[in-house]
């Protein structure tokens, strides 16, 4: 049998070969039909998919707490500081700064609220709670040792 070259015909027994033409006349091996279509969606969907796990991944300082909301509901416990995912789109986030007064007055609004819902978790807001109070009071001490020196 011997090994398959693209380059020799055998025509009615007899082998003859030719060669492919080089430079510009030679034509440009595309990739076409169903093949090329293939190998654009693949490419095209693992684009997509790598931006939406890009956008999944969130992070946080150590100053730092997120309230995550599914759908409009919170979701316990609070996440932070570090590296977390969420689901895009689905979930919002709310990213609270420890060191700022009003951050900690906008997560107890927001806590307040997430208690009013029905099946919400009360005894993990109301540690959520007592914990923000106790943040806000050190804060405050803090900031009056800072205006008497």
């Amino acid at each position: 049998m011997g090994i398959f070259n693209p380059h020799v015909l055998l025509v009615n027994g007899v082998f003859l070969c030719y060669h492919k033409p080089i430079g510009r006349t030679a034509k440009r091996e595309t990739l076409s039909g169903k093949a090329g279509y293939n190998m654009f969606f693949n490419s095209f969907f693992a684009f997509l998919l790598l931006v939406v796990l890009a956008s999944a991944v969130k992070v946080c300082r150590e100053d730092e707490w997120a309230l995550i909301f599914r759908l409009g509901r919170l979701i316990l416990p609070r996440k932070g500081p570090g590296i977390f995912l969420t689901i895009p789109i689905i979930d919002k986030m709310l990213k609270i700064n420890l060191r700022s007064e009003e951050d900690l007055e906008e997560a107890e609004r927001v806590l307040w609220e997430a208690k009013t819902q029905r099946g919400a978790d009360h005894m993990e807001i109301e540690r959520h709670l007592s914990e923000l109070a106790e943040m806000r009071s050190n804060l405050r001490k803090g900031q009056a040792g800072n205006q008497m020196s």
